[in-house]
């Protein structure tokens, strides 16, 4: 198995999703998840031309896409709400199949925390398993993934934030779906991150999350710089047979490097012991490239 590492920049990386498309070429990552809500898509920062411009990188470099839904709520219990919510992401699909994405993320419903009730949140599960069989119907060959979510958001009660809450959506749309593990949010629930696998399951894992915090708050920090068990994770992904993009889900340039060269370094220790005989070298790159490590440098410009 080689492990295949992503970007998947917050909302508040400086810059569009042009100049997110040059970090990840000149950084050497193989793919990028795209994050279709504000302010990407304001209409200023958002363009026609950037979907030949990701087309021609796909292509050219055999970049991996994914998309990461609009934050709206498709487990809202007002039917026009709901509608908004599920036409929303709709949209976004049809952006999705233009970039040519693998991959589509997607946030359970939520209610107002002081509102909520487990008949309420019940609901937004029942709503939830709803919106993404209609969104299955309009997915093409993109695969769609359902997140689990941070347990604790401000005013936000979550309608799946457990791993049985989660399940009993899989359940309900069919084996079509699946997930992307957020290797932070689970650090932060009560299941634990691998107690939150052991729980879910691996074989529906599509998409991996990769962020640390203290195992108290959702502060999506560099790898290795909080409390989650990399080295376990690490072991775990090893496992499989199909490897997921793992999207490094930060807020910076020098945070993403920090979070790459610790993942770098910690998979380069596990194998040199002779862990995990099945790794090729990290990331997708040849042996001759992990020497360097920066690899090729790629840029734009060269269109």
């Amino acid at each position: 198995m080689t492990l295949r590492l992503g970007i998947a920049p917050s909302r508040s990386f400086p810059g569009n999703w042009q100049d997110i498309l040059q970090f990840c070429l000149e950084a050497g990552f193989v793919g990028v998840e795209l994050k279709y809500e504000l302010p990407f898509i304001l209409p200023e920062r958002f363009s026609p031309g950037m979907m030949r411009e990701f087309a021609r990188a796909r292509m050219e470099h055999g970049l991996v896409y994914s998309l990461h839904g609009p934050y709206v709520n498709i487990g809202s219990p007002l039917s026009y709400r709901w509608r908004a919510a599920v036409d929303e992401h709709l949209r976004a699909l049809e952006v999705a199949q233009e970039l040519g994405a693998e991959t589509y993320t997607v946030h359970p419903g939520f209610m107002e925390a002081k509102y909520a009730t487990p008949e309420l949140l019940a609901r937004g599960r029942r709503l939830t398993a709803k919106a993404l069989q209609e969104m299955l119907r309009n997915a093409g060959e993109i695969t769609l993934c359902l997140e689990n979510q941070n347990p604790a958001e401000g005013d936000k009660a979550k309608c799946a934030a457990s791993p049985c809450e989660l399940r009993e959506i899989l359940v309900a749309v069919g084996e079509l779906i699946r997930v992307t593990w957020d290797v932070g949010h689970a650090n932060i629930s009560p299941a634990g991150v691998m107690g939150f696998v052991d729980e879910l399951g691996l074989e529906r894992i599509a998409v991996v999350h990769l962020h640390d915090n203290d195992g108290r708050k959702d502060s999506h920090d560099p790898p290795g710089t909080g409390t989650v068990p990399w080295k376990n994770v690490l072991d775990l992904l090893s496992r499989r047979e199909n490897n997921p993009v793992l999207y490094l889900e930060l807020r910076n340039k020098q945070d993403f490097l920090r979070g790459r060269d610790f993942l770098h370094g910690l998979m380069g220790r596990l194998f040199s012991r002779g862990w995990a005989p099945d790794v090729d070298v990290p990331m997708g790159f040849t042996s001759q490239e992990c020497n360097q490590f920066s690899g090729e440098k790629r840029s734009l410009h060269d269109y």
